[in-house]
């Protein structure tokens, strides 16, 4: 049994997938798969059995996949202590949900990064799921999410039992997002009442037990209301575009940023319908924050409390 035999196993849980798995580690499919009965015979279990829906762990490869998390983990802990880098070496790895002010914090640390020497700097957009996933496999340092306040007890415990640590960053209140020229802008407070004829526009993220946000979410959503008209998106701006172009439209949201609103003649209005949500990171237990994590946060909580926006 090798580290890599254990990555492996990994790649292919995340995946569901021989072939986007082999994709993914840039190996044949044979090759892997003759890794992994490889791996089986040796420990006489089986780890994953196929499906119609694809290659899912057996009761067996559950357990063992777990392990493999915890070994894989420490394995990555000591090539990075380990791991001998240039005095000025800057990294910087964040997997975020789709956040304005997390967006602004990265670039605004990346040009105080551009005069180092040695800098490598990644961010990606992910769904929830994802970013947790992201963090676990080692591929991204840093995590941040958006949890209600009132599940955060669970998120902790869920997240502590896969080997993760949260973070508060900040509350963040949600705003509707109105074109200028809808006849509810010039109110001061509006209700999803109010809003029950108009087109609801949002940014989608996919459900997952137990981190669903967006179902207790969805108590303050306009479907709660029965709501008719609405139009899920997986493109950021263009839930914005859609507003500019759809006068009669509206989309929940935390304050966009200043160039956004003016961009696609937009108003922000709050509702005390709608709850806070907590911005958080994640990361693992083992790993300790670096400065130039450190400033990254303290950049994001900077945008909260300034309203500091691009």
């Amino acid at each position: 049994m090798t580290i890599q035999q254990l990555i492996y196993v990994l790649e292919i849980k995340k995946h569901g997938s021989l072939r986007k798995a082999a994709k993914a580690l840039f190996i044949s499919q044979p090759s892997l798969s003759l890794a992994i009965k490889e791996l089986e015979a040796e420990l006489q279990i089986q780890i994953f059995t196929r499906t119609n829906k694809g290659v899912v762990p057996s009761r067996e490869g559950i357990a063992f996949i777990e392990r493999c998390k915890h070994i894989v983990s420490m394995f990555e802990d000591l090539k990075v202590q380990y791991k001998k880098e240039p005095h000025d070496y800057a990294r910087l790895y964040v997997s975020s949900i789709c956040n304005t002010y997390v967006r602004e914090a990265f670039l605004k640390t990346s040009l105080l990064l551009e005069e180092r020497m040695n800098v490598s700097l990644k961010f990606k957009t992910r769904e929830v799921y994802e970013v947790i996933d992201d963090v676990i496999n080692r591929q991204f340092d840093l995590g941040i999410l958006l949890i209600p306040p009132s599940q955060k007890s669970h998120w902790c415990s869920q997240l502590f039992q896969m080997g993760l640590q949260y973070h508060s960053i900040g509350e963040i209140p949600i705003f509707f997002i109105l074109n200028k020229n809808n006849p509810l802008a010039t109110n001061k407070k509006i209700n999803f009442e109010d809003l029950q004829h108009e087109t609801y526009i949002y940014f989608g993220d996919e459900e997952i037990e137990p981190f669903n946000y967006i179902s207790e979410y969805r108590l303050y959503d306009p479907t709660y209301f029965s709501h008719k008209k609405s139009i899920m998106l997986y493109d950021y701006e263009m839930v914005f575009e859609l507003l500019s172009a759809m006068p009669l439209s509206f989309t929940s949201s935390h304050l966009p940023s200043k160039s956004i609103m003016d961009k696609y003649n937009l108003i922000a209005i709050k509702s005390e319908a709608i709850p806070t949500f907590e911005l958080g990171y994640i990361m693992v237990e083992t790993k300790t924050s670096g400065e130039n994590m450190l400033a990254f946060i303290d950049t994001i909580k900077d945008n909260i409390n300034n309203s500091l926006v691009i």
